[in-house]
């Protein structure tokens, strides 16, 4: 088989390019912003339980040690 290289070829093949890169640009942004929804909320389930209904938590150290190993089950980034 003859490969294909015209001039409207190539407009094809970067359209194509151009369009798989926008798209893949905007689902990298999209995996970033429901990362950050989600290490905010867990932030704020953190926040809760050491408030326990107080207006100021009374933060310990070992919390966030029990925490971090406890969370290890999820894999990396905790």
């Amino acid at each position: 088989m003859k490969p294909v290289k015209t001039k409207h070829y190539q407009i094809l093949l970067d359209k194509i390019g151009a369009t798989f890169k926008q798209h893949q640009k905007q689902a990298i942004a999209q995996i970033y912003s429901e990362k950050l929804h989600a290490y905010w909320s867990i932030g704020q389930h953190i926040v809760e339980y050491e408030q326990e209904g107080k207006i100021k938590a009374e933060y310990g150290k070992q919390l966030l040690v029990q925490l971090a190993k406890d969370l290890r089950q999820y894999g990396k980034g905790f």
